[in-house]
C-alpha cells in the first residue's frame, strides 16, 4: 500500500490459507514472507477476487472489531462490480435499474472510524520521536504520530536537540484532535479526549545548562499551538513537556449523546486505553528581529500582490534529532514571560 487511504489491491506479499475453528477466539496466521520494514500493510481475509462478503468458505465467519482505534490504521473493505444496470436503485426510488448502466469497478473502501481485531507478533510501534520532525501532521504513508506510552504517568516530554544552539522566535505544535470526528454533531463543547490540554515549553542553552521554561499553556483544546515569543532565543535543546492530555473536567457520553454522535458516540464510550501524548509535529522558526512577517495580515491590497521578501518570511529550523523519555523530573518553575 502506498497510503493509508489507498483503494488499489496493492502488491502481495504474502498469502495462504487457515481453518476457523468454530466458536470465538483468535486465529493465528503465519504468512512465511519478509514484510518490509517502515511501510503499511494490508491483511485481507476473505476469499481471492471475490467481494468483501462472498464465497461459501466465509459463511457465519465474522471479523470482531476492537475496542480502540490505534492512530494510523483503519478497516477495508473491498467493493466490486461487474457493471450493468445496479438493481440496488430500487430502494432509492430515483431511477429504475434498467435506467443505470454502472461501470464495472474493484475497489477498497474505507471505514475509518473502525479498526479490526489484530495482534501482530512482534509487537509493533511505529508512533516513535522521528514523526514529530518528518513534516507530515496527519496519517498519510506512515502515522506521522509521537505518542507516549498511555499506563505511564505525567508529566511526560519530547526534546527536540540540535548539534548546534539555533535561534528562534515562534514554536508551532500540532497535537491530535481526532480529525475523523464528525463535529458537525458532536455534544455541545466537546473537546476532543486525545488533544493535550496542559503543556509548557523548557530550552536548553548547551548541553550541560538547566532547563529554562519560555513558556506556559494551562487549557488548550486546539490542534495547531503557534507561539510567538517576545523576543528571539538561542537554545541548545527544546522541551515539549506534557502535563495534562483532555478536558480537565470531561464528563462521558449519556446514552442520548452517543446514539445521536452516531458512530463516533459509540466509539468513544467502548474506547477502553487512555490516549497517551499525541504530538503531530514540533517546528521551531524565526521570523527576525523586527516584527514584521509575524504582525495580523493587512486586507490586501487592489491590484497585483507583491512577492514576499524571504528575509521576512519565517524560516523552519531542522533538528539533529528527537529524543522521547519516561516520566522527567518536575522542571524549575520560575516566571513566565508569555503564560497562557
Amino acid at each position: 500500500m502506498d497510503t493509508l487511504w489507498s483503494r488499489e489491491d496493492g502488491l502481495v506479499v504474502a498469502e495462504g490459507t487457515v481453518d476457523v475453528p468454530p466458536g470465538n477466539g483468535p486465529v493465528v496466521l503465519a504468512p512465511h514472507t519478509t514484510t518490509r520494514p517502515g511501510r503499511l500493510h494490508r491483511l485481507v481475509v476473505g476469499i481471492p477476487g471475490a467481494g468483501a462478503h462472498t464465497g461459501a468458505a466465509l459463511a457465519g465467519a465474522h471479523w470482531i472489531a476492537a475496542t480502540d482505534l490505534p492512530p494510523g490504521s483503519t478497516a477495508q473493505f473491498l467493493h466490486t462490480c461487474a457493471g450493468g444496470p445496479d438493481p440496488t436503485t430500487e430502494a432509492r426510488g430515483a431511477f429504475d435499474p434498467d435506467e443505470i448502466d454502472v461501470p464495472a469497478y474493484r475497489h477498497w473502501a474505507q471505514d475509518k472510524w473502525t479498526a479490526l481485531t489484530l495482534r501482530p507478533t512482534p509487537h509493533q510501534y511505529p508512533y516513535g520521536p522521528a514523526n514529530a520532525v518528518n513534516g507530515l501532521h496527519w496519517p498519510e504513508a506512515w502515522p506521522n504520530l509521537w505518542m507516549s506510552d498511555p499506563a505511564a504517568p505525567l508529566p511526560q516530554h519530547l526534546d527536540l536537540v540540535h548539534d548546534t544552539a539555533v535561534t528562534f522566535d515562534e514554536i508551532r505544535l500540532r497535537f491530535d484532535t481526532d480529525l475523523n470526528a464528525r463535529i458537525s454533531s458532536a455534544p455541545g463543547l466537546w473537546q476532543a479526549p486525545q488533544c493535550v490540554s496542559r503543556y509548557r515549553l523548557l530550552i536548553r542553552t548547551h548541553p550541560d545548562a538547566p532547563w529554562e521554561r519560555i513558556h506556559h499553556v494551562a487549557a488548550n483544546h486546539r490542534r495547531l499551538n503557534v507561539i510567538r515569543l517576545p523576543k528571539p532565543v538561542t537554545a541548545h535543546a527544546l522541551r515539549v513537556e506534557i502535563l495534562a492530555v483532555g478536558a480537565p473536567h470531561a464528563r462521558p457520553l449519556d446514552d442520548a449523546e452517543a446514539t445521536y454522535w452516531r458512530e463516533d458516540g459509540l466509539r468513544a464510550s467502548r474506547a477502553t486505553l487512555a490516549p497517551g501524548c499525541r504530538v503531530y509535529g514540533v517546528g521551531l522558526y524565526l521570523a527576525g528581529a523586527a516584527p514584521t512577517g509575524r504582525c495580523r495580515p493587512s486586507p490586501p491590497p487592489l491590484g497585483p500582490v507583491p512577492e514576499p521578501d524571504p528575509a521576512t518570511l519565517p524560516r523552519p529550523h531542522t533538528p539533529a534529532g528527537t529524543q522521547e523519555s519516561t516520566p522527567c523530573a518536575a522542571s524549575p518553575d520560575g516566571p513566565t514571560p508569555n503564560a497562557t
